[in-house]
């Protein structure tokens, strides 16, 4: 659901979601902010909340999502 909350729900030209309502400046620097959290942080293994949800916002937003500031289709 965290990752959810950024995508926009106004569908393209072929009916798609696949905007986030972040520009492309807020989107690189929640990468490098999440890239700082969870440097030492190993990929598998049990992980509390906090951390499981970064690694999940991360892998979200690594995935070919247009951003707010591209344009529309």
């Amino acid at each position: 659901m965290v990752f959810m909350s950024l995508i926009d729900v106004k569908p393209d030209s072929q009916d798609h979601v696949n905007h986030l309502i972040i520009t492309k400046a807020e989107r690189t620097d929640l990468q490098n902010q999440l890239d700082i959290l969870l440097k030492d942080v190993p990929e598998k293994g049990d992980q509390d909340y906090y951390i499981s949800s970064a690694m999940i916002l991360r892998a979200g937003l690594q995935k070919d999502y247009k951003c707010a500031d591209d344009p529309w289709e």
